[in-house]
């Protein structure tokens, strides 16, 4: 599954409750943080021990495996009839022409 930035701040909002809660449980932010990012159990449990204090770092650090950077604006290019939302920063020419060959068998 992609990362999206919704899906990358989904993940930092469920992991601010726990941070923000003072009580919750590592286990609870390892299970989070496993799933969207492939992370492995070890892996996840490792990661969650060195920066269980400094969310700033994981918020950092997700959005670069992401491929997304906070301040990354999505980009907007509108006519009169199409309006087109890039969210990632990097966009391949066979990303734009799947995308693009996906709509027209749509329509």
């Amino acid at each position: 599954m992609e990362l999206t930035r919704e899906r990358v701040d989904e993940t930092l909002r469920k992991l601010q409750k726990i941070f923000r809660n003072g009580h919750g449980y590592r286990i609870d932010a390892i299970k989070i943080i496993r799933e969207p990012f492939g992370f492995g159990l070890l892996e996840a449990k490792n990661y969650i021990d060195i920066h269980w204090d400094d969310l700033d770092f994981i918020r950092e650090d997700l959005y670069e495996r992401a491929g997304l950077t906070p301040e990354t604006k999505a980009r907007v290019f509108e006519t009169q009839l199409f309006r087109l939302e890039v969210k990632k920063a990097d966009i391949t020419q066979e990303q734009l022409h799947e995308f693009f060959s996906n709509v027209a068998l749509e329509l």
